[in-house]
């Protein structure tokens, strides 16, 4: 029996609620995947790195079975319902000269590589769009049928006016919005209206046949269609970025109500953005960092780091001071372990006193609502106490070794962390300086065993003195 003490913060609801899955120790999860139209950028990293976090806590923390749904958007819906919108693919085609099916194909592959350097795990399923619209269609039958939708000159419309709950996510003022929308649509109902099904019209980038004549989906009937699809009805968890609340997300659960009679997911968890000098970094406004450009400058695992240094619903400032002090802090972890591997018998278990301790204090920062800067808090302050134990030799080797487990257990979420021992090959000349300074220390003088370690330094070695012997490293520079 999983104990449900996970909270998370549900944008449906505006508040924190206990995490209690539809099917007992099974969670159903459904995340919004990237449109294919050009290569991923570092606010992409940032969104899918905290997906991943997020699922790997619920299977390695909490016992679930996760099943992960995440959707390629491989043909180019329009930006907006009206006619200035950008098919984005369609653009890619014409910047690049190649088809849609190249474009789309490269830069898939191109996300697939990009994930896989991030240690981002892949998703369960990863439908294609492209290879869903029947579902799609289906989906908008329904909507039809059970009167939340009109068909105009070949396009299908969501009538927002059926839907009470309409604006309830995003928290916008409908009324607002209608003053606020640049082109009017004369075929809709309501300036809020969405579209289901669009008329095909020169510019669009793909078409397929329908009930309503040829043309192609809407910007958010994918979502709804596939995670129904591939989730087997209402499921437990949908996330997304903060951008998605409106008018995708939205959307998605105004067009899940009209055909099947829910919002969808139980869950609505929604991802901070990435800026960069205060505004969000996106590829329209051309102020992005590819996630290859970053990956050369920093390891996936420093900007790991720094995504959990700020909470998953906060805007992360990019700056590279910050990446740099995130390494910092990682290089602090990583020299810990290996203190540790120094001194830790074998062992898988986390059973000493304070292993569980501090076992129980990070889960207890991530159960509410994944607070993972209070998490490295938690781990920064293990660091602190056990160091103390180690310089004052009271660590047991029993002790180390089930540090060394909780720190697993923690990297099975984070995946920042390295545990290879290091192996220093140490100069015949710093060896010999080594044991005269051993032989100075048995004979007690002091003077002379700082001097040869003040030597041993120059020459670019540090000496850490322990219980288990003393440990030679060599200077990064």
């Amino acid at each position: 029996m999983i104990e449900m003490t996970l909270k998370l913060f549900n944008t449906w609801s505006k508040k924190k609620e206990i995490f209690k899955p539809i099917k007992p120790g099974k969670v159903g999860y459904y995340s919004c995947g990237p449109t294919v139209y050009s290569s991923s950028h570092l606010g992409h990293a940032v969104t899918y790195i905290r997906t991943d976090m997020l699922k790997q806590f619920l299977k390695k923390w909490k016992g679930f079975a996760v099943k992960h749904v995440q959707n390629i958007t491989d043909f180019g819906h329009m930006t907006s319902d009206a006619d200035e919108g950008i098919d984005k693919i369609k653009k890619a085609m014409e910047r690049e000269r190649k088809t849609a099916e190249e474009i789309t194909k490269f830069y898939t592959e191109d996300f697939h590589r990009a994930m896989k350097k991030l240690k981002v795990e892949p998703p369960d399923v990863e439908p294609k769009a492209s290879e869903n619209v029947d579902a799609m269609i289906e989906t908008i039958k329904k909507i039809i049928e059970n009167g939340y939708a009109y068909v105009k000159d070949g396009t299908v419309y969501f009538d927002v006016s059926k839907y009470k709950d309409y604006g309830k996510l995003s928290g916008k003022n409908m009324k607002e919005q209608e003053e606020q929308q640049r082109v009017k649509d004369p075929n809709k109902k309501n300036p809020n209206d969405f579209v289901l099904w669009a008329k095909h019209k020169p510019g669009h980038s793909h078409v397929w046949n329908s009930p309503w004549g040829k043309g192609m989906p809407g910007w958010h009937i994918e979502c709804s269609a596939m995670s129904r699809k591939y989730l087997g009805g209402d499921f437990d968890i949908h996330s997304g970025g903060v951008d998605h609340y409106f008018p995708h997300h939205e959307n998605e659960i105004a067009q899940n109500y009209g055909a099947f009679g829910t919002i969808g997911a139980n869950y609505w968890v929604h991802f901070g953005l990435l800026s960069i000098n205060g505004e969000k970094m996106s590829k329209s406004k051309g102020n992005f960092i590819t996630i290859d450009a970053a990956l050369k400058k920093f390891s996936p695992e420093e900007i790991r780091m720094w995504t959990f240094s700020s909470h998953y619903k906060s805007t992360l400032d990019y700056s590279e001071g910050k990446l740099r002090k995130a390494k910092e802090k990682l290089d602090k972890i990583n020299k810990f372990i290996q203190r540790l591997l120094e001194i830790a018998e074998p062992s898988e278990r986390i059973e000493s006193d304070i292993a569980k301790k501090y076992h129980k204090k990070f889960e207890a920062a991530m159960d509410d609502d994944l607070n993972t800067p209070q998490a490295l808090a938690v781990l920064f302050d293990l660091i602190t106490e056990v160091n103390k134990k180690i310089e004052n030799r009271s660590l047991t080797k029993k002790e180390a070794a089930d540090i060394l487990s909780l720190l697993k257990k923690i990297d099975s979420v984070f995946k920042i962390m390295n545990f290879e021992k290091e192996i220093v090959k140490i100069p015949e000349e710093v060896k010999k300086l080594i044991e005269e300074r051993e032989k100075a220390r048995a004979e007690k003088n002091w003077e002379k065993a700082d001097e040869i370690r003040d030597k041993i330094r120059e020459m670019g070695y540090l000496l850490e003195d322990s219980e288990q012997g003393v440990r030679c490293k060599k200077i990064k520079q």
